[in-house]
């Protein structure tokens, strides 16, 4: 019985391998190269050992019968390639920088050793990178950490690249969808940026409705990468880019920092086309007009990150969190003025010229088209209070002869939504990012890493802006929780 149950145990840890083979692609970077002695000779069974100087985590491999190594899934970051063999003087590369999916090639040529000595190589010049045909940017950790940004939102950096651009500007992004089902904002060669594949980690970070779920702060992403076409099949089958984010992990220096940004609308200047509605609930006037108004905003937005070791060369943590507050106003100037709702400036001369006929003759007044027949007579000053009746959209004209209660209905509804879809309205925001990631080197062949995410979003009246009072009172409530576990080639996620 035992044996059996090892045996589908067994089973089922081989099919567990086989479904996390194809997971966590895109978020590491390779080194490669070819050894040789002085006279150009092949060397095999050459040790090369990759260190990371900030862990001090190593990985190590020997050159095969064609003295070639390859060593991958190295996660992006400054590395000493350090080879030797008995015989030969050993050599060590210093400063090898690693972008997320890129292959360095590192070649060797080694000295016949006459003495103990290493040689260093502290800096090579940039390698072309001659295992991959795509068109793929990355935006390191210096881009992400130093440029300017809006809101923070480190996608940004993207439309950096060649042929990206935003995608909410382009005559294709008028799909009519509401706020609830956002797009990733990035633009490919044109597409609609609904096709675009976003991973964190290795992990899958879309939506539903082509956008990129809550994930991770700013300050918590080491660098990314943006596939622009002819990317390899494991990166998935999007229409549009695949973007890989690399997360920051912890290292024996304990490092991290704190940060705020405020504004305040006390410090802001006044929104040339924010006024107050003419008229209020319950008040109506021809007269009235709007006033020039300030919308409010108080914005605070603020977090921090740290990283340290746990164990010396051996496990680390980084956590990392954002929060926003913003509380904002936003003026939607449907109606400056109620003289919309009186007679024109060309139908005021003829309703005062009827009003003041000198002993009120009696005069056509109103046509009755719909049955045909001779126009009804009424005294003039009458006729001037009928046509004042009816060319004025008054909600107040209960009990006019010249006013139907169809017509009644239709004037107060015309003008309630003046009132009520107008004016300025709150726009509160709540926003948590909230990350932790745990690493571990249980030896050079073998490591392993946990993260954690969790991120909330309330935010209320997202379309006041656009001037549809029907969705005025909308609001968007999302909450994500990832946990991602991943190993040296193989990796795992739930979420």
């Amino acid at each position: 019985m035992k044996r059996g149950i090892l045996h589908y145990c067994a089973l089922g840890l081989v099919g567990l391998s086989l479904q996390l083979f194809g997971q966590g692609v895109g978020s590491s970077a390779d080194i490669r190269g070819t050894v040789t002695d002085p006279s150009g000779a092949l060397l095999t069974n050459v040790s090369v050992t990759v260190l990371e100087p900030g862990k001090g985590t190593s990985r190590s491999a020997l050159t095969d019968s064609t003295g070639q190594f390859r060593i991958t899934g190295l996660p992006p970051s400054r590395y000493d390639v350090r080879v030797e063999r008995s015989g030969f003087e050993p050599q060590v590369q210093k400063n090898v920088s690693l972008s997320l999916g890129e292959t360095a090639v590192i070649d060797f040529r080694m000295t016949v050793s006459s003495q103990k000595e290493i040689v260093e190589v502290m800096s090579i010049p940039p390698t072309v990178d001659t295992e991959r045909s795509s068109q793929a940017n990355s935006v390191p950790e210096r881009y992400v950490t130093e440029l300017p940004i809006d809101r923070r939102d480190y996608l940004t950096f993207a439309l950096l690249m060649p042929g990206v651009s935003n995608s909410n500007t382009i005559a294709d992004n008028a799909d009519f969808r509401v706020k609830q089902t956002p797009q990733s904002g990035l633009s490919l060669y044109g597409s609609n940026g609904r096709g675009n594949s976003v991973t964190v980690d290795g992990g899958e970070a879309n939506d539903d409705a082509g956008g990129v779920r809550l994930n991770v702060s700013q300050d918590a992403v080491q660098e990314f990468q943006i596939n622009r076409s002819n990317y390899s099949a494991e990166l998935g089958s999007a229409s549009g880019a695949s973007v890989n984010i690399v997360t920051k992990s912890g290292s024996n220096r304990v490092h991290g920092g704190l940060y705020g940004f405020f504004r305040d609308s006390a410090m802001d200047a006044r929104d040339p086309f924010a006024y107050t509605p003419a008229l209020s609930p319950g008040q109506f006037s021809l007269t009235e007009t709007g006033a020039p108004a300030k919308n409010s905003l108080t914005r605070q937005q603020f977090g921090g990150t740290l990283g340290f070791p746990i164990h010396k060369d051996k496990t680390f943590l980084f956590v990392g969190y954002e929060g926003l507050r913003s509380d904002a106003e936003d003026s939607v100037p449907l109606l400056t003025t109620s003289q919309i709702f009186a007679p024109t400036a060309s139908q005021l001369p003829i309703i005062a010229a009827l009003a003041n006929d000198p002993g009120n003759p009696t005069v056509p007044c109103i046509s009755n088209f719909s049955t045909g027949g001779a126009p009804t007579f009424l005294p003039a000053a009458t006729c001037a209070f009928g046509l004042q009746s009816i060319l004025t959209v008054d909600p107040t004209a209960a009990g006019n002869p010249f006013v139907s209660p169809g017509q009644l209905a239709l004037n107060q509804f015309i003008v309630n939504q003046f009132e009520k879809d107008g004016g300025q309205f709150p726009f509160p925001n709540r926003e948590h990012q909230a990350s932790a990631r745990l690493d571990h080197r249980f030896n050079n062949n073998n490591q392993a890493a946990l993260r954690y995410s969790f991120a909330h979003l309330s935010e209320s009246d997202p379309d006041v802006q656009a001037l549809i009072g029907f969705s005025r009172g909308t609001s968007v409530l999302n909450w994500d929780s990832t946990l991602q576990a991943s190993g040296f080639i193989n990796s795992a996620q739930m979420q």
